[in-house]
Protein backbone atom coordinates (compact mmCIF):
# COMPACT_ATOMS: atom_id res chain seq x y z
CA UNK A 1 0.00 0.00 0.00
CA UNK A 2 2.71 2.42 0.66
CA UNK A 3 4.42 1.67 -2.08
CA UNK A 4 1.91 2.17 -4.66
CA UNK A 5 1.03 5.43 -2.54
CA UNK A 6 4.51 6.41 -2.89
CA UNK A 7 4.69 5.96 -6.69
CA UNK A 8 1.07 7.82 -6.62
CA UNK A 9 3.08 10.75 -4.62
CA UNK A 10 6.47 10.41 -7.55
CA UNK A 11 4.01 10.46 -10.54
CA UNK A 12 2.10 13.77 -8.91
CA UNK A 13 5.44 15.55 -8.06
CA UNK A 14 6.88 14.77 -11.50
CA UNK A 15 3.70 16.01 -13.10
CA UNK A 16 3.83 19.41 -11.28
CA UNK A 17 7.31 19.54 -12.08
CA UNK A 18 6.50 19.59 -15.53
CA UNK A 19 3.59 22.01 -15.11
CA UNK A 20 6.05 24.14 -13.34
CA UNK A 21 8.38 24.17 -16.35
CA UNK A 22 5.90 25.28 -18.83
CA UNK A 23 4.01 28.30 -16.85
CA UNK A 24 5.16 31.55 -17.11
CA UNK A 25 5.70 34.07 -14.71
CA UNK A 26 2.70 35.64 -15.53
CA UNK A 27 0.41 32.41 -13.93
CA UNK A 28 2.57 32.22 -10.81
CA UNK A 29 -0.62 32.88 -8.92
CA UNK A 30 -2.07 29.66 -10.92
CA UNK A 31 0.81 27.50 -9.93
CA UNK A 32 0.81 28.43 -6.49
CA UNK A 33 -3.28 27.20 -6.30
CA UNK A 34 -2.21 24.11 -7.75
CA UNK A 35 0.29 23.07 -5.34
CA UNK A 36 -1.67 23.52 -2.50
CA UNK A 37 -4.23 21.84 -4.07
CA UNK A 38 -2.35 18.83 -4.39
CA UNK A 39 -0.69 18.91 -0.75
CA UNK A 40 -4.49 19.02 0.37
CA UNK A 41 -5.18 16.55 -2.00
CA UNK A 42 -2.04 14.44 -0.29
CA UNK A 43 -2.97 15.31 2.87
CA UNK A 44 -6.46 13.90 2.30
CA UNK A 45 -4.90 10.54 1.35
CA UNK A 46 -2.71 10.06 4.33
CA UNK A 47 -6.04 10.54 6.29
CA UNK A 48 -7.81 7.88 4.73
CA UNK A 49 -4.66 5.43 4.61
CA UNK A 50 -4.80 5.83 8.78
CA UNK A 51 -8.50 5.60 8.54
CA UNK A 52 -8.40 2.57 7.43
CA UNK A 53 -5.57 0.42 8.98
CA UNK A 54 -6.86 1.44 12.26
CA UNK A 55 -10.08 0.00 11.37
CA UNK A 56 -8.51 -2.97 9.58
CA UNK A 57 -6.27 -3.34 13.38
CA UNK A 58 -10.07 -2.92 15.05
CA UNK A 59 -11.44 -5.95 12.89
CA UNK A 60 -8.75 -8.02 13.65
CA UNK A 61 -8.86 -7.96 17.09
CA UNK A 62 -12.55 -8.16 17.28
CA UNK A 63 -12.87 -10.82 14.93
CA UNK A 64 -9.85 -13.00 16.79
CA UNK A 65 -11.11 -15.91 18.22
CA UNK A 66 -9.05 -15.45 21.40
CA UNK A 67 -11.33 -12.14 21.61
CA UNK A 68 -14.16 -14.16 21.91
CA UNK A 69 -13.04 -17.08 24.32
CA UNK A 70 -11.69 -13.81 26.79
CA UNK A 71 -15.50 -12.12 26.05
CA UNK A 72 -16.97 -15.33 26.99
CA UNK A 73 -14.88 -16.24 29.93
CA UNK A 74 -15.01 -12.82 31.31
CA UNK A 75 -19.27 -12.74 30.96
CA UNK A 76 -19.31 -15.80 32.54
CA UNK A 77 -16.87 -14.95 35.90
CA UNK A 78 -18.95 -11.78 36.37
CA UNK A 79 -22.54 -13.74 35.89
CA UNK A 80 -21.02 -16.45 38.36
CA UNK A 81 -20.21 -13.79 41.19
CA UNK A 82 -23.53 -12.08 41.09
CA UNK A 83 -25.14 -15.43 41.44
CA UNK A 84 -23.10 -16.51 44.10
CA UNK A 85 -23.66 -13.01 45.83
CA UNK A 86 -27.15 -12.94 45.74
CA UNK A 87 -27.13 -16.85 47.04
CA UNK A 88 -24.68 -16.09 49.86
CA UNK A 89 -27.13 -13.73 51.51
CA UNK A 90 -29.95 -16.67 52.05
CA UNK A 91 -29.72 -18.31 55.46
CA UNK A 92 -29.82 -22.10 55.27
CA UNK A 93 -32.62 -21.71 58.68
CA UNK A 94 -34.93 -19.21 55.96
CA UNK A 95 -34.18 -21.49 52.98
CA UNK A 96 -35.56 -24.65 54.89
CA UNK A 97 -38.77 -22.69 56.13
CA UNK A 98 -39.52 -21.41 52.33
CA UNK A 99 -39.05 -25.45 51.23
CA UNK A 100 -41.94 -26.93 53.46
CA UNK A 101 -43.94 -23.87 52.52
CA UNK A 102 -46.54 -25.19 49.61
CA UNK A 103 -48.76 -21.93 49.34
CA UNK A 104 -44.99 -20.05 48.51
CA UNK A 105 -44.28 -22.47 46.06
CA UNK A 106 -47.28 -22.53 44.35
CA UNK A 107 -47.45 -18.70 44.19
CA UNK A 108 -43.83 -18.89 42.61
CA UNK A 109 -44.57 -21.17 39.68
CA UNK A 110 -47.86 -19.49 38.96
CA UNK A 111 -46.54 -16.32 38.54
CA UNK A 112 -43.82 -17.97 36.86
CA UNK A 113 -45.35 -19.90 34.15
CA UNK A 114 -49.17 -18.40 33.74
CA UNK A 115 -49.47 -14.72 34.97
CA UNK A 116 -45.96 -13.81 33.75
CA UNK A 117 -46.27 -14.85 29.90
CA UNK A 118 -50.30 -13.18 30.09
CA UNK A 119 -48.34 -9.66 30.75
CA UNK A 120 -45.66 -10.01 28.39
CA UNK A 121 -48.43 -11.22 25.63
CA UNK A 122 -50.71 -8.52 26.93
CA UNK A 123 -47.81 -5.92 26.81
CA UNK A 124 -47.44 -6.79 23.05
CA UNK A 125 -51.54 -6.35 22.46
CA UNK A 126 -51.14 -2.99 23.89
CA UNK A 127 -47.74 -1.74 22.95
CA UNK A 128 -47.68 -2.78 19.60
CA UNK A 129 -50.01 0.25 18.34
CA UNK A 130 -47.26 2.84 20.24
CA UNK A 131 -43.93 1.55 17.95
CA UNK A 132 -43.22 -1.81 19.73
CA UNK A 133 -41.50 -3.97 16.42
CA UNK A 134 -42.10 -7.54 16.24
CA UNK A 135 -38.56 -8.42 17.19
CA UNK A 136 -39.07 -6.28 20.20
CA UNK A 137 -42.55 -7.75 20.88
CA UNK A 138 -40.82 -11.85 20.39
CA UNK A 139 -37.73 -10.38 22.78
CA UNK A 140 -40.35 -9.29 25.63
CA UNK A 141 -42.65 -12.24 25.04
CA UNK A 142 -39.08 -14.83 25.39
CA UNK A 143 -38.42 -12.96 28.25
CA UNK A 144 -41.32 -13.02 29.85
CA UNK A 145 -41.99 -16.73 29.66
CA UNK A 146 -38.81 -17.78 30.36
CA UNK A 147 -38.35 -18.85 34.21
CA UNK A 148 -35.69 -17.45 36.34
Amino acid sequence: EHSIFNMSLRNMMDNMDAEMDQMDADNSSELSDLLISNSNSNDIILAGIDEITTQRQMNSIIESEWFDILSQTISSALLFLLIFGMSATVEVKHLREQVHNKFAILTGVATQFLIMPLLGYLSILVLSDHGLTEPMGISLLIVTASPG
